[in-house]
């Protein structure tokens, strides 16, 4: 779990408290089918429901059975039957968050008497907006950012403590690689892609009550999950990225929230953001709330603008499970409930006057990175391309492996 406080509240007291005003939520989707496979997986021919990254049955009624949760701490702000201007619903464009949407939706909206239109369905047709890939930057943030990636690239590439856990762990990355035919002694940025999508495989296929292979009972749970908690850890603390990841999504409900707070009535109450696991992990780490331990499917981080005494305050909640009440994530230098300035002030290294810009400057010179249809290309595995990034005064020059297609705009052909 969380690093959490020890106050765990549900709606009703918080209501007690303080006049609901809006509500930000971001949920992870269901559950799903492995996003891939590794060369030897025994089940690399397996039939998973849908295919590769696929909703589930499972996560399915589990959407619903936490739409029908949040019902009850909602209610209040949205009302019981379902109206749209009380409620904006928002997924990346991936099909297992925008199912998972329509399944909260669900257990949230169930047709009232007057709402049925079919007597054999009990269910109504409720609004979801996804977002294209190439215009996310909020939730999926597929969203071309040159920087971004660059910055990721060399994080793990000059990072000596990236460099020593590599060395100190060599035996058991050679073990894995050599049972998986993946190639993970890279010692970069793309031994972190690998050995996510190992594990994701192996946490996936035993949740399907599939027996794993007999390499994985020495290093399966552990060590292997330890070490990948510690590669993503490097991550944590890295303000630029934490700026280019989560800084759209708060200046997002920060421009709302000040609406709401001058009266303005076209603002609901209640908008809803369905991600992955990742979105939770780095919203979290912005408040240093969050252990590396993997939040589970329908796990939710809602940030509640709440008013007393003509004040505003904003709480955040995280809920990982529909058998406990959600917990109070403190804020540091206001704790559990926050002014809005004083959430402003914490979140104003995270939000910036024009993204687009920041993700294409070259973080040393300030020089635009130039994106053109000719720099998007794939790389295969096995295949080194040879880049140059001009500094101001020096030039860098990095050979990358890759097993996955990546989108490079910062590369010219022209130096």
């Amino acid at each position: 779990m969380v690093r959490w406080p020890e106050i765990q509240v549900d709606g009703n007291w918080l209501q007690k408290i303080f006049n609901s005003v809006v509500c930000f939520q971001l949920i992870r989707h269901g559950d799903r089918a492995p996003l891939t496979t590794y060369p030897t997986d025994p089940y690399h021919n397996y039939s998973w429901p849908q295919g590769y990254g696929k909703l589930i049955n499972k996560g399915k009624l589990r959407l619903k059975k936490v739409g029908q949760y949040f019902k009850g701490r909602y209610r209040y702000l949205t009302g019981e039957d379902y109206n749209h201007k009380n409620v904006m619903v928002h997924s990346s464009y991936e099909h297992r968050t925008i199912q998972s949407a329509e399944c909260f939706l669900s257990g949230y909206y169930p047709p009232s008497l007057t709402e049925i239109w079919n007597p054999y369905i009990y269910w109504q047709p409720i609004p979801v907006h996804s977002i294209p890939r190439d215009m996310d930057n909020i939730i999926k943030r597929t969203k071309n950012c040159p920087r971004f990636r660059l910055t990721v690239i060399n994080l793990y590439e000059s990072n000596t403590v990236f460099q020593n856990l590599c060395k100190k762990y060599e035996s058991l990355l050679d073990y894995v690689g050599n049972n998986t035919g993946i190639n993970i002694m890279q010692c970069n940025f793309t031994t972190i892609s690998h050995l996510n999508k190992i594990i994701d495989s192996l946490v996936v296929e035993s949740q399907f009550n599939l027996t794993l292979p007999s390499w994985t009972s020495s290093v399966y749970p552990e060590p292997l999950l330890s070490l990948n908690t510690k590669f993503l850890k490097l991550q944590e603390n890295n303000s630029l990225l934490q700026k280019l990841q989560t800084g759209p999504f708060f200046q997002l409900i920060l421009s709302e929230m000040k609406k709401k707070t001058r009266n303005n009535n076209f603002v609901p109450a209640l908008h809803l953001f369905f991600g992955s696991d990742t979105n939770i992990m780095e919203l979290t780490s912005v408040f240093k709330a969050y252990n590396s331990i993997r939040p589970p499917y329908g796990s939710s981080v809602a940030f509640e603008l709440r008013k007393k005494n003509d004040k505003h305050y904003i709480t955040i909640v995280f809920a990982n499970s529909t058998e406990t009440t959600p917990y109070l994530i403190t804020v540091p230098g206001c704790g559990f409930r926050c002014t809005m300035q004083q959430f402003e002030r914490f979140t104003n290294y995270l939000t910036s006057q024009n993204w687009e810009k920041e993700c294409n400057e070259n973080e040393f010179t300030q020089e635009l990175i130039p994106v053109t249809k000719q720099s998007v290309f794939s790389l295969k595995m096995d295949e080194f391309i040879n880049y140059k990034v001009r500094y101001s005064q020096w030039n860098i020059v990095t050979k990358i492996q890759k097993i996955f297609r990546i989108t490079c705009p910062y590369m010219r052909k022209n130096i």
